[in-house]
């Protein structure tokens, strides 16, 4: 058992090595973010880049104060070279895609957006009850104000 453990640590160095990550996100719930100000995400950020994390997920219900309290997260993130995404949290209650492409476009210009290939990347945490049409809506309608998510 000795031999293997220090056969285990001495390979871990290799192992390691042959691992990499272009890209490390950690879900953040913003419905824990009701007394936060700029200054507490930026802290919150600054905790997450000293440990290798390179932008949230921000997985938001349909809350007044999750979505203002996101106008700060990107504040924070813009100036800490931070990147976020939105997770529409639809088990919170229901998004209208007009909800859910007003979000979108208010940061779509961002350089704190996430993107893969060129496009946002947005998720949704219980949407499956939408359907297909919903999410359609809101892809075809993105495109008529320059925006373009995956």
């Amino acid at each position: 058992m000795a031999l293997s453990l220090a056969y285990l640590l001495g390979m871990l160095p290799l192992i390691t090595r042959s691992v990499s990550a272009q890209t490390v996100v950690a879900h953040f719930m913003a419905q824990e973010s009701y007394s936060y100000a700029q200054e507490d995400w930026a802290k919150d950020i600054s905790s997450a880049q000293s440990i290798g994390i390179d932008g949230f997920v921000l997985k938001v219900a349909l809350s007044d104060y999750e979505v203002h309290r996101s106008v700060d997260a990107y504040a924070a993130a813009e100036a800490a070279g931070f990147k976020l995404m939105y997770s529409f949290d639809f088990a919170g209650g229901s998004w209208s895609q007009d909800e859910v492409v007003s979000l979108i476009s208010a940061h779509a210009d961002s350089d704190a957006s996430m993107k893969w290939q060129e496009k946002i990347l947005v998720s949704t945490y219980s949407g499956e009850n939408n359907g297909n049409d919903f999410f359609a809506g809101v892809k075809d309608t993105l495109p008529g104000q320059g925006i373009e998510i995956t």
